[in-house]
């Protein structure tokens, strides 16, 4: 009886030690598909709008100027109920400084988003990665226009090159302020980060549209200067 209870225990003892290595085996292959980094850059650029919003027609901007923009990321299982959509008209010039964005406004100083329920969502830190391939947590990307060359990026202030997590974000751009009638200007879309995912996927450009009378929030707009 003596031997029956060694031999049990040592059966129980051996299953015990087979199931903790399946446990720990599947905790670090999950961890591993889910942690696992994809590289992005962010670009920004700005075309003249044709007509009121929403436009008719944009002029092509796949070679159009570059402006200043900030991206921010939210986990898209965060998002409930659409965000909140300002609709800006400007009837007078004179005053289109005085014309705010409550969206903008959020992002800008909180970096949280505003609901169309009234609730509001706050913006992940992302990896932003250096030239020598290091990275750094930061709360959003930026692309800055260089205040001497419109037609360059200031290379110091611009963080467009991130890295995120596997998974499904929404990124909700905001205008940088140049050129002016851009101001206050924002979008969204949302975007699904896998596995090695082509080439193609790993750029993410907004364009902007210059628009004198309008201010707040546009459907998204690509570099080929189409609805997304």
């Amino acid at each position: 009886m003596i031997i029956d209870v060694k031999l049990n225990k040592t059966g129980i003892m051996k299953k015990l030690l087979l199931v903790s290595i399946i446990v720990i085996f599947y905790c670090c292959s999950k961890e591993d598909s889910t942690s696992k980094m994809e590289n992005l850059v962010v670009y920004s650029y700005y075309t003249t709008a044709i007509g009121e919003y929403p436009y008719d027609n944009l002029y092509p901007a796949s070679d159009g100027p570059i402006t200043s923009a900030d991206f921010y990321f939210f986990n898209a299982k965060d998002i409930v109920v659409p965000i909140q959509k300002d609709i800006i008209t400007i009837d007078n010039l004179t005053d289109y400084s005085d014309y705010k964005s409550e969206v903008v406004g959020l992002l800008e100083t909180q970096g949280k988003l505003k609901l169309s329920n009234g609730s509001v969502v706050n913006s992940i830190q992302i990896d932003i990665r250096n030239l020598d391939n290091g990275t750094y947590k930061r709360g959003y990307a930026s692309t800055v226009v260089d205040a001497h060359n419109d037609d360059e990026w200031n290379d110091v202030l611009t963080k467009n090159a991130i890295s995120l997590s596997i998974g499904e974000y929404l990124v909700v751009v905001i205008h940088g302020g140049h050129p002016y009638y851009c101001s206050e200007g924002y979008s969204y879309k949302t975007i699904t980060i896998t596995k090695d995912m082509p080439t193609s996927d790993r750029y993410i450009t907004i364009v902007f549209p210059w628009d004198m009378h309008y201010k707040g929030y546009f459907d998204w707009i690509d570099n080929d200067g189409f609805y997304n």
